[in-house]
């Protein structure tokens, strides 16, 4: 490979990864706004809080801070743990609440490389554990709730032994025929 090759290829990384930066801001921005406007509405100030943190992250990671690095995956855990305190072992309330966040630091996992590169003091085993471990945690988390609920509900049994009322158009059908 030639230094052209090698410049081109530095240039897209670097496009790729500022777009995948202005859209966690935005993320954050937009988390933020709302999160305030539920708080105004008497609801939980997290969201506000987690809009505000995200929104820091990926201001100090597009200016190569691996601090913003840090501050996501401090925000990541956070976010972990407030779910598993407000849902309890819900599955189906955690999809709303770490899908998101695992997915976007799955894709961050892409961006190696660049980090490597970049940013002076990023560790490895912090990033893949921030970036890989935690996500993985967290679908794991989703999954393991959903497949193993621990409580069952069932049906009522007056449901199951009285027969279901007859069908309108043939109860209408039979009594104009007749």
């Amino acid at each position: 490979m030639n230094q052209r090759t090698l410049a081109r290829g530095a240039g897209v990384s670097n496009l790729l990864f500022g777009v995948y930066t202005l859209f966690v801001a935005l993320l954050g921005l937009a988390l933020a706004y709302r999160g305030g406007v539920l708080v105004t509405a008497g609801g939980s100030p997290y969201y506000a809080m987690m809009g505000t943190a995200l929104l820091l992250s990926a201001i100090l990671i597009g200016l190569k801070q691996s601090l913003g690095i840090y501050l996501y995956g401090t925000t990541s855990l956070a976010t972990y743990a407030w779910a598993i305190w407000e849902s309890g072992y819900d599955g189906w309330d955690f999809i709303p609440r770490l899908a998101w966040l695992a997915v976007l630091s799955v894709l961050f996992l892409a961006f190696w490389p660049l980090v490597r590169r970049d940013f002076g003091n990023a560790r490895r085993s912090h990033y893949f554990t921030i970036m890989g471990l935690l996500p993985i945690l967290m679908g794991g988390t989703i999954l393991v709730s959903l497949f193993f609920p621990t409580t069952v509900h069932l049906a009522d049994s007056t449901c199951a032994t009285t027969r279901p009322e007859q069908n309108i158009v043939g109860l209408v059908a039979r009594t104009t025929l007749a």
